[in-house]
């Protein structure tokens, strides 16, 4: 994945019409370096289905792991 320099993130918002205060508000979270894998989730409001759904997705990459790391001590 590549990553996007300040410049590039820039001229990205000014086209999609950002400018001054929200424009350098926002810049700073649209910077990011390459080849480094996340996920973003997003929700329009926390409620407990969410909550829990997002619990549950934490605790099953966590049981991943560990048994990743399990099989490669064996």
């Amino acid at each position: 994945m590549k990553g996007k320099t300040k410049e590039e993130a820039r001229s990205e918002l000014e086209k999609s019409g950002l400018s001054g205060a929200s424009l350098e508000k926002i810049l700073p979270h649209k910077v990011f370096e390459g080849n480094r894998p996340t996920n973003s989730i997003v929700v329009r409001k926390i409620t407990p289905f969410t909550l829990g759904a997002l619990i549950g997705m934490e605790r099953d990459r966590v049981t991943v792991l560990i048994v990743n790391v399990v099989f490669m001590v064996l």
